[in-house]
């Protein structure tokens, strides 16, 4: 859950921000936050000739104490504490009295803050108005105390290092309480001492305490024998072991600046292990485009036979299409010829068609006339019936009409065999011959005519296959360019992985080494030093001692100046 620390400062007036973190941070970790946020809002609040935000000192309020004390370790931090920031004293600033007012969001440098939350893990702040636990309720009429005046010294910018002894002693004492209880037991004694290796079996510097002097320690500082040490009481203890005092002071800062290279040292190790789980994805992702490349090469490859076999087949089907073309004019040559051979057969006709209806029409005469005569010889008949008295003339009549008949008779055999002569079966044999050769070519014809639709809708395939095989083998290429840039690119990509990944193991490197060569070098001094808290603790032990026998002297010596009778002057 998010750890939110209030950070006031004088920015031409007091200031209070809140910043919210993704864990309890490390004092390093603080600081450098509250040089990107503060600075933000000072380049605001301030000229430019003032010059960057540049930390001197920082206190935090100790609840349980109720009073200010320097901030030199994270277990001094609670979530919604109280931070105060001194700055170097300029021209263009000092740190002036003032109540504390209300604490805010940075407003800013949004942009410096998401990206400062991203290095350091914050959480999202919270929204403006969000609770605020105590002492801050009611923070418009109430204030933690002030930071100290102008002119004391804190506020004349004392740094850590030049931290007096009572904030030495009340630093120590925050840290010391791991239960914030306001007092320190055994067990917190020994575990502090044991964090920050003045006890303890791990490898490092020798001359350390053992069990039983942690344990002494503790008891000559526990002065009521209540077995908790107070405030006071420590007080009274880093007097007589100032040196202890010191030590202790300064290796909590020691222990927060190994945590703050741990915990760097760590997150370069997981933006190591992510650089080569994105070296991997580039690699990975670079092959695949040498695939996809090689494998648009190879469709580019089959594309240019497309072509060929595309080119291959028009040509053949423009060849076909040119025979058609040529059988399809011979066909329509004879067809021509055949055409007016018909038409001459029929212009012959139609006149043998033109003497044929003219004998038609005497036969047709004929006919008649016999048809005439017959009715005539019918009423002749009739009248012979009627007119008995003019039999002779009618039979006269008759005989003569009879010889008409006959004559008519006659005429229609004339005119039939007129019109039989006038029939050419030869003629009438040719015109079918000539008209079904003209059906036939006809029917010749629409095939060639078919035919040849049938070769040109095949060259049009052809032509639209070959176009299609260009339109394919040039979508192939771009794409085969594409992929060949864009496994340039992949590998590309996989180089700068490589030498992030490259550049972040020597980074590792170097601070493996740093971190190295501190511990060399802290371990050394702490030995030294172990050597030096030994000998104050023994010393401390021989003034103890020397200490007893001078009361024991005092006693017998008072006792003995009464035995004697002698008036102490």
């Amino acid at each position: 859950m998010p750890f939110n620390v209030l950070v006031a400062a004088d920015l031409s007036g007091k200031c209070n921000y809140e910043i919210s973190f993704h864990a309890l941070p490390t004092v390093p970790e603080l600081r450098e936050r509250i040089e990107v946020v503060l600075g933000a809002e000072a380049a605001v609040r301030r000229p430019p000739q003032a010059g960057p935000f540049q930390i001197h000192r920082v206190q935090v309020f100790d609840e349980r104490m109720e009073m200010w004390v320097d901030l030199v370790a994270s277990s001094q931090l609670e979530d919604y504490c109280q931070v105060y920031v001194f700055q170097k004293e300029s021209p263009w600033h000092r740190d002036t009295p003032g109540r504390i007012p209300p604490p805010v969001k940075p407003t800013a440098l949004v942009s410096a803050q998401s990206a400062q939350s991203r290095q350091y893990g914050s959480a999202p702040p919270s929204s403006v108005g969000s609770a605020v636990p105590p002492p801050f309720v009611g923070a418009t009429t109430f204030a933690p105390p002030m930071p100290p005046a102008v002119g004391t010294a804190a506020a004349r910018g004392h740094s850590p290092g030049a931290a007096t002894h009572g904030e030495k002693v009340r630093a120590v004492f925050a840290w010391l309480d791991l239960g914030r209880r306001r007092r320190v037991s055994l067990e917190d004694w020994q575990a502090s001492f044991e964090k920050v290796r003045l006890c303890g079996d791990q490898p490092g510097a020798s001359n350390r305490f053992d069990g039983a002097t942690v344990e002494d320690l503790f008891k000559k500082a526990d002065r009521d024998g209540d077995s908790f040490v107070s405030p006071d009481e420590l007080q009274h203890f880093c007097e007589i072991y100032p040196k202890l005092l010191d030590s202790i002071y300064y290796r909590i800062q020691a222990a927060d600046l190994e945590a703050a290279r741990a915990q760097r040292l760590d997150a370069e190790r997981r933006r190591l292990d992510d650089l080569e789980a994105q070296l991997n994805a580039a690699q990975d992702a670079a092959a695949q485009a040498d695939r996809d490349a090689e494998d648009k090469k190879r469709a580019v490859d089959d594309a240019d036979a497309n072509i060929g076999n595309a080119k291959a087949n028009e040509e053949a089907a423009a060849r076909e299409k040119e025979a058609a073309n040529a059988a399809t004019e011979d066909v329509r040559g004879r067809l021509m010829k055949a055409k007016k051979d018909l038409q001459a057969t029929r212009d012959a006709g139609r006149g043998r068609e033109a003497e044929k209806r003219k004998m038609q029409g005497l036969v047709d005469a004929a006919e008649k006339k016999q048809k005439a005569a017959e009715a005539d010889r019918d009423r002749a008949e009739r009248a012979v019936d009627q007119l008995k008295r003019q039999l002779a003339q009618a039979e006269e009549d008759l005989r003569k009409q009879e010889g008409n008949v006959d004559t008519a008779k006659e005429g229609v055999a004339q005119a039939k065999q007129k019109y039989q002569d006038a029939l050419d079966p030869a003629a009438e044999r040719d015109l079918e011959d000539k008209q079904g050769a003209v059906n036939g070519l006809e029917g010749d014809l629409k095939g060639a005519q078919d035919e040849e639709a049938r070769l040109a809708k095949n060259l049009r395939d052809a032509q639209r296959a070959a176009q299609q095989a260009a339109a394919q083998k040039a979508a192939a290429e771009r794409e085969a360019g594409r992929l060949a840039a864009l496994a340039d690119q992949r590998r590309n990509a996989e180089q700068a992985a490589q030498r992030s990944a490259d550049g972040q193991r020597e980074a590792i490197a170097g601070l493996e080494g740093e971190d190295k060569t501190a511990e060399a070098k802290r371990t050394e001094d702490e030995e030294r030093e172990n050597e030096l808290l030994q000998q104050e603790v023994r010393l401390r032990e021989q003034r103890e001692v020397v200490e007893r026998q001078e009361a024991r002297l005092r006693t017998a010596h008072r006792d003995f100046t009464h035995d004697i009778g002698r008036l102490n002057q």
